[in-house]
């Protein structure tokens, strides 16, 4: 619900999700509302239950059903909203959404925050960029279309707003949302988050509906501990276990806690120095353990306490440093800079890791599917060998140019092009920028 104090009435704005289906949820038969699509519809508060209907009856196209799902209770149990009495006490602050399993012209009242995706389906698509962000909706659609997108959830920029407006805290039940998610991501992995024998780690990205590229804050390899970390490195090997570690600490520190980057950075480079090497590729796993340990002092020398090794912590965390990151002094001056005005938020995604650091196997790269200078139909972009996303962006190595990668790494490139002949036929787009986190087949 939204005030209007220029009119001094309050305005209600429904979520109208249509032509999709309630489905169980594979992993617990769970419904779920899934596909469609899906507008806004904002109406006064003060509207009579009739006045509504003729007004979804226009939006539909024929006159519908209301039903609402009463916040304690899930797809199963629905009331019937028939008056303006059931109106006023069902149905306050919840999103409206059309239920075409149960009735072709039913509607639903609903609370919807945290939007899962994964392994050919999800519960968006690339129409919802209010309610998604960019990314998440994306994100969705080419979970849906069939695409390698490894599985997710995604906040919408709904909940940022409320927490802006909340103190700066989650708001009431936001926190449980982003479980039951975590727990159909885990579910779908088959690894759970801060389990040392079946370890998940997690991204944590924004994503607001306009991009804001390099403006908001992101986390990797979220999850891992001194427990984690050893299981990690028993099942992947002991040195990408714990470069994967090191990394984490630098980036939770700097993006979640405040702690310079160049902290950290002088570590790294004082034992680069000390054991005579150029590269970070170069560190043994030995040399390695010895760098988390130093890190981890960093965080006693200037928070005064020990690294939070609780991964739900850490992801708790971690989302509130995203939604901080919207009112960053830079997001703001972007935003004014480039006239970007009426966004709620960003959006926060999490999405499980893709390793491009376990060897020589593996990379990361940027890429756009066709060039973007001349739109040449060849893929455009560059890559590096046994590295992660920051290692590109930051400049921390000298990337290669992907024609390098279709001869050292053939059949993942030949998955890259099918992948990108997907994109644009499925978008109809000649310019699909992609981030991709290749594993080594």
């Amino acid at each position: 619900m939204e005030s209007n104090n220029n009119k001094n009435t309050e305005t209600i704005k429904f979520l109208c999700s249509y032509g999709g289906k309630i489905l169980p949820r594979y992993t617990d038969d769970t419904l779920r509302y899934a596909g469609g699509l899906t507008r806004v519809l904002a109406v006064d508060r003060s509207i009579s239950f009739t006045e509504l209907m003729v007004k979804l009856g226009e939006f539909c196209g024929s006159s519908v059903n209301l039903w609402c799902q009463l916040l304690i209770g899930d797809l199963e149990t629905l009331i019937s909203i028939t008056s303006d009495d059931r109106l006023r006490r069902d149905g306050r602050r919840s999103y409206l959404r059309r239920r075409p399993a149960v009735d072709s012209q039913s509607f639903l009242l609903r609370p919807f925050r945290v939007f899962t995706f994964g392994k050919g389906r999800s519960e968006g698509n690339k129409g919802m960029k209010t309610l998604l962000g960019g990314k998440g909706a994306n994100l969705a659609e080419m979970a849906s279309i069939g695409l390698s997108v490894p599985p997710g959830l995604t906040i919408s920029p709904e909940a940022c707003q409320e927490y802006q407006l909340n103190g700066k805290n989650l708001p009431e039940g936001l926190w449980e949302e982003i479980l039951e998610g975590l727990e159909t991501v885990e579910k779908d992995m088959g690894a759970f988050l801060g389990d040392p024998s079946k370890p998940l780690l997690l991204s944590v990205r924004s994503g607001a509906a306009i991009s804001m590229p390099g403006m908001m804050d992101t986390v990797l390899n979220l999850g891992l501990n001194d427990e984690v970390v050893a299981g990690l490195a028993s099942k992947s090997g002991e040195r990408f276990a714990y470069d994967s570690y090191r990394r984490f600490l630098d980036m939770f520190g700097d993006v979640v806690l405040g702690i310079p980057h160049t902290l950290f950075e002088e570590k790294l480079e004082m034992l680069k120095n000390a054991k005579g090497v150029n590269l970070d590729t170069e560190l043994t796993s030995s040399d390695l353990k010895e760098l988390v340990e130093q890190y981890k002092n960093v965080y006693l020398e200037t928070k005064g306490e020990k690294f939070p090794s609780d991964p739900k912590q850490q992801l708790l965390l971690a989302v509130k440093a995203v939604f901080d990151s919207w009112d960053s002094s830079r997001a703001i001056k972007y935003r004014s800079i480039n006239q970007i005005t009426g966004l709620k938020g960003t959006a926060v995604n999490i999405q499980c890791m893709v390793f491009g650091n376990m060897g020589n196997t593996s990379g990361t790269g940027v890429l756009f599917t066709r060039n973007p200078s001349t739109g040449e139909k060849k893929l455009y972009g560059e890559f590096l060998v046994n590295a992660q996303g920051e290692d590109v962006v930051a400049g921390i190595r000298t990337p290669e140019d992907l024609d390098t990668m279709k001869s050292c790494m053939p059949e993942a490139y030949k998955e890259l092009v099918e992948n990108c002949e997907i994109l644009e036929r499925h978008y109809k787009d000649m310019m699909v920028k992609l981030k991709s986190y290749l594993l080594g087949r």
